[in-house]
């Protein structure tokens, strides 16, 4: 007998728990400052609110901004995203349209 998938699938589902875990307790620790830049990002990127806030929290791009907040040497922080399909109908860009998914601040 092989238990090996019966293992993998609740080892995974653990993992994913955990996931789901860090990323509310992140999201608890998100403020004002934390919410205009990433409503900043997503207004000129034409992305989603909730797209942008998603993937600040699955990586460690929060902790960069924290550091952006306490650090007044810091004055660059710079976001990379995955491709994510933009809104519909947004507005017009002077760069001809393109989305692009790199936004410094």
């Amino acid at each position: 007998m092989n238990f090996e998938p019966v293992y993998n699938l609740s080892a995974r589902r653990q993992l994913q728990q955990k996931a789901r875990e860090e990323k509310e307790n992140k999201r608890g620790r998100l403020d004002a400052r934390h919410n205009y830049i990433i409503k900043t990002i997503s207004e000129h990127l034409c992305v989603p609110y909730n797209d942008i806030e998603d993937n600040v929290l699955e990586g460690f791009q929060i902790e960069h901004m924290d550091q952006f907040f306490l650090k007044p040497t810091i004055s660059l922080i710079m976001f990379c995203c995955p491709k994510i399909e933009p809104v519909d109908n947004p507005p017009p860009v002077a760069n001809g349209g393109k989305t692009v998914c790199l936004f410094y601040l």
